[in-house]
This record gives C-alpha cells, sequence and structure tokens, in this order.
C-alpha cells in the first residue's frame, strides 16, 4: 500500500498527537480500517496532515472498469 500526505495545514481540526511508540506497521493497520482519509498529527508537528491511501494500479484499473471509464491508454 502506498499513502499520500499532506503538508501540515493550519486550516485542519487540530487532533492529538499519535502516540511516540507507534512504528509505521501500527500507523498503517489503523490507516487501512479507516474508509477515506486520515486526519493525524505527530508531537513535533504544530498543525495536522491528511493521509490517504493510494490505490493499487489493479485496484485502480478494476474501479475504471467497473465505471465504464476508458482511458487513451486502455486501448
Amino acid at each position: 500500500m502506498m499513502l499520500h500526505l499532506s503538508t501540515q495545514q493550519p486550516d485542519l481540526r487540530t487532533v492529538g498527537a499519535m502516540p511516540q511508540e507507534m512504528g509505521m506497521g501500527e500507523f498503517f493497520g489503523r490507516l487501512t480500517q479507516v474508509d477515506g482519509a486520515m486526519t493525524f498529527r505527530v508531537p513535533q508537528w504544530k498543525y495536522s496532515v491528511v493521509a490517504h491511501k493510494v490505490p493499487s494500479h489493479e485496484v485502480f484499473r478494476e474501479v475504471v472498469s467497473q465505471r465504464g471509464y476508458r482511458f487513451a491508454s486502455m486501448r
């Protein structure tokens, strides 16, 4: 799984910081449990950021196919 992180955003609601002992594996685990995006903050940051999952190529092609979208590169 890949993820995209926004830059720190002062316009977002500032959420509590994630525990310092949380590893990336646990963070990815939490992200896979949410539908859409997750707002979070690490202790060293003043503002919150948003993380969302980037679908794999296979998932993207399946969704595109199901919805009937056509792109020139799919011919």
